[in-house]
This record gives structure tokens, C-alpha cells and sequence, in this order.
């Protein structure tokens, strides 16, 4: 006769890193065994025990051993179970030069680009209750720059 209960999942392995960067969406990354592993909704400089990241998804942190001084309490209650806000983890402040530096490594890659001026990204009047998102298409046109 086959028993009603059911087994608890075995435990899945875990393994500590140290977050290198955020990637172009905003999910940190560190090195396990030779390769990169994404770990969304942490920051750089900290220190995370993660599970999963194999090669089919990003890894989850399960704990936080060493914080950013970037790190700030979510706001929003679905964090960690959606994908919409991969900063929220991270200060205003941080989430502005995010920003800022991902514009200027897209520039970057076009060296025609370089006499570009770039501003300073405009913060939002109010941080939350607002998602927003761009992409530019980037040219020259009669030798000047144009969006």
C-alpha cells in the first residue's frame, strides 16, 4: 500500500559568492566554478549564499551575508517574486547611476557616438508608483548625432 504523504523536496545545494556587478537588467552577477551566475535582487560588493543558477535560470539568494551600503528595505511586497522591479533593492541614488552608467557603456560600443554630450538621468519626482522604460535607436545623419 503506497503512503498518502508526500516527501519533502530534497534540500537544493547552495554555494556562496561574492556579487562582481549588476548585468544590463539589473541582476547581480558572481563567478561559481568558472562561470557567471546571475542573482537577481542583489548589489554589488555583497557577500550571498545562493541556490539554483544552474544553466537554465538565474540563481535565488537566500541569504545575504554582507549587505551593500546601497541596499535598502523593498517597498514592495512581491519583491523576489517578480521580475518588474530589479532595483528595488537598491537606493534611489544607486538605481540613478545604474542607469546612468548602462547608457554610457551602450554608447560606449559605438565608437562613432563619442562626440556625444550626455546628461545627468532626471530623477522622478516620485521614485514608486510609476514604470517606465526606452529604447533609443542612435545614428549619425549628415555627421551629426541623432536619436
Amino acid at each position: 500500500m503506497r503512503s498518502s504523504a508526500r516527501h519533502p523536496a530534497p534540500a537544493r545545494p547552495t554555494a556562496e559568492g561574492i556579487i562582481d556587478r549588476l548585468d544590463d537588467d539589473g541582476a547581480g552577477i558572481t563567478r561559481l566554478g568558472g562561470r557567471e551566475v546571475r542573482v537577481p535582487l542583489a548589489l554589488p560588493g555583497e557577500r550571498v549564499v545562493i541556490e539554483g543558477g544552474g544553466r537554465w535560470g538565474p540563481a535565488r539568494a537566500v541569504e545575504i551575508l554582507s549587505a551593500s551600503a546601497d541596499r535598502v528595505a523593498s517597498p514592495c511586497q512581491m519583491a523576489g517574486g517578480c521580475a518588474g522591479c530589479p532595483l528595488i533593492v537598491a537606493s534611489y541614488q544607486a538605481q540613478l547611476e545604474f542607469k546612468q552608467q548602462r547608457v554610457v557603456r551602450a554608447l560606449a560600443a559605438y565608437p562613432r557616438l563619442s562626440p556625444a554630450v550626455l546628461h545627468d538621468i532626471w530623477p522622478a519626482p516620485a521614485p514608486l508608483g510609476y514604470r517606465a522604460s526606452v529604447k533609443l535607436a542612435v545614428g549619425i545623419e549628415r555627421g551629426k548625432i541623432v536619436l
